[in-house]
């Protein structure tokens, strides 16, 4: 799972720089692929109406919240999370507690029920759980600028990476995407994809790219081919996978939000469909997708709900109001990361 410095809020604007790049599982990943299954790949989805099970107190964050934090949900629902260098886990409803002390800043994290994946600078390295013995490490064979922010998908073939040098003062840089061979070779893919808007499952990575002056869908094989749509005004929106569809969540017009439902397989267009209440955070499951209503301007929103969206149709179903939501995690059952005046939490759901 991704850092969530990219995350739209109407009324705020956002930046980001990053790069994408695909371990494969030949490389190192020990993962089974029972067990590589991450937000944005396909899930069973929650039966019937959202409601909120639990809610975890995970202590203070800085000043900017959880913008500085990683957050990644396992298939068994263990969820883990960063706080500058430390790494801490959440089973079931109980308190947090330390498994990591990394060498310094984490910028992503990705779980699985086998492994835990942790990015510190320019360096991803595989631990073994439950012990946290290190499996593998990955490091970019010439990562020039210290990364600021990163993102993570644990898949059945591939690690996909992305890794953001963006400062305020940079502004908007597109991704750039790489793969890493069995021999550890680093191969260059794609240098103008959009930031933090992916997706990935068993088949590859779903992103948003440029090519020429036109925007397109994107989407790259673990064998490092990439198939594109026909030219869309789909770009820099948050997008998942639900099924065997692709939905994305896009702003058009004087701030209209709609969500656009594209075959995974031809990255063909089959619906549009307006929606009622922009969103700023989706995750794909198997019934339809999770997404965050946030019908607020700015950072804070009590009324933020959680709904399931059937993207063929832009229908609502099942809403619950969680306050302050700011992101999406998801297992075998979805949880919302909040952020209440610096003091975060995770609420669970079923």
């Amino acid at each position: 799972m991704t850092s969530i410095r990219n995350r739209w809020i109407p009324g705020v604007a956002a930046l980001g720089c990053a790069a994408a790049l695909a371990v494969s599982s030949l490389a190192g990943a020990s993962a089974s692929p029972a067990n590589q299954q991450q937000p944005g790949a396909v899930h069973r989805g929650p039966a019937g109406k959202l409601s909120v099970t639990a809610k975890i107190d995970l202590g203070a964050f800085s000043a900017v919240g959880l913008d500085e934090a990683a957050f990644a949900q396992a298939p068994n629902d263990t969820v883990y999370f960063s706080s500058g260098s430390v790494v801490k886990a959440v089973k079931g409803d109980a308190a947090p507690v330390v498994v990591e002390r990394a060498a310094g800043k984490v910028l992503a994290l990705a779980a699985t029920n086998s492994d835990l994946y942790v990015e510190v600078g320019s360096t991803i390295t595989e631990y073994t759980l439950p012990g946290m013995a290190v499996h593998k490490t990955w490091s970019w064979p010439n990562p020039g600028a210290k990364p600021t922010t990163a993102g993570l998908f644990a898949e059945p073939a591939a690690l996909w990476v992305w890794t953001d040098w963006a400062t305020d003062q940079s502004g908007f840089e597109y991704a750039e995407a790489i793969e890493i061979s069995a021999g550890s070779s680093f191969k260059f893919l794609d240098s103008r994809a959009f930031p933090g808007d992916m997706a990935a499952n068993s088949t590859g990575l779903y992103y948003e790219t440029v090519v020429g002056s036109k925007d397109y869908l994107a989407h790259l094989a673990n064998n490092g081919t990439r198939k594109l749509s026909a030219p869309t005004k789909d770009s820099d929106a948050p997008l998942a996978l639900s099924g065997r569809d692709l939905a994305v969540f896009a702003i058009k017009g004087a701030g209209v939000p709609y969500v656009d439902e594209f075959s995974t397989s031809k990255l063909s267009k089959l619906h549009s469909s307006h929606l009622s209440v922009i969103t700023t955070a989706v995750v794909g499951t198997t019934g339809g997708v999770l997404a965050i209503e946030f019908p607020c301007h700015g950072w804070v929103c009590p009324s933020s709900r959680v709904v399931q969206v059937n993207p063929a149709t832009g229908a609502e179903t099942g809403g619950v109001v969680v306050p302050d939501a700011e992101h999406l995690l998801f297992g075998t059952h979805p949880s919302v990361l909040s952020d209440t005046s610096g003091k975060a939490y995770l609420v669970r759901l079923s």
